[in-house]
């Protein structure tokens, strides 16, 4: 007998709706979001996708920030979507939050290299010009 997402109690199979919560177990034709399945038990669940929150961290302290904040947004979601019973949306949130995290980091790495040109190229520019200083 399956169990509803919601509360965890026992439904029968065939109804769309929780008798304890209400929750809707199954999707109706008019439904135009997706709407979660009853589970047969706890351990029938899909393993809880990457958040990948650390790389949205890192590389929104130390790479480029607007990106990672828009990768903090995503992996905070995917845990949410995991518990409610929305595993595609999970996943989806899961693949986001990790390129969203992998372009903040070429980001900043594309800055940090052209930080790094324009320094160079100022200090032996100086350096050029103080040594014919002298002659």
């Amino acid at each position: 007998m399956p169990f509803c997402y919601k509360c965890g109690s026992e439904v029968p199979a065939d109804v769309n709706f929780c008798n304890n919560c209400g929750a809707q177990l199954k999707a109706t034709q008019n439904s135009a979001t997706p709407t979660p399945v009853a589970l047969t038990a706890p351990q029938d669940r899909p393993p809880m996708p990457e958040s990948n929150l650390v790389w949205a961290i890192l590389t929104t302290l130390f790479c480029c920030l607007p990106f990672g904040i828009v990768s903090i947004v995503y992996a905070s979601k995917v845990s949410g979507f995991y518990v409610a019973g929305y595993y595609e949306e999970a996943q989806k949130s899961s693949r986001r939050a990790g390129l969203w995290a992998m372009w903040a980091a070429i980001t900043g790495a594309l800055i940090l290299t052209i930080y790094l040109i324009i320094v160079f190229t100022a200090a032996s520019q100086a350096v050029k010009h103080r040594l014919f200083d002298y002659y």
